[in-house]
């Protein structure tokens, strides 16, 4: 993943998108990908909402809940999800269900 989108070189710097210490969640973009972060050891989130740069679906190119990767695959990554913009936050808005200890990594889908 890191070769296939260049993220070494791509950009200097990751962009800080959500620090969310009561849920223990971290998300950032680099490279034009989302990486998403729940650290939380007993909390899943359900219809999790964080910004996005760019509004458009995202898809998850990554995830390590993944049964593949010795987790309990109770994300489907085959999905596609939709941004919204609201304009309250002036900001597209991405909602999903965040599991405890899991990281994802998306991408616009374009």
């Amino acid at each position: 993943m890191i070769k296939e989108y260049d993220l070494l070189e791509s950009s200097l710097y990751a962009k800080l998108i959500n620090k969310d210490e009561d849920n223990k969640c971290l998300i950032y973009e680099r490279g034009g990908l989302i990486f998403i972060f729940n650290f939380h050891t007993e909390r899943s989130i359900p219809q999790y909402e964080f910004r996005v740069p760019v509004g458009g679906d995202y898809k998850i190119i990554l995830n390590s809940d993944d049964s593949g990767f010795g987790g309990h695959g109770r994300i489907d990554s085959s999905i596609l999800y939709p941004s919204v913009y609201k304009k309250e936050l002036n900001a597209y808005i991405v909602s999903i269900y965040l599991t405890n200890r899991t990281a994802i990594v998306m991408k616009p889908d374009k």
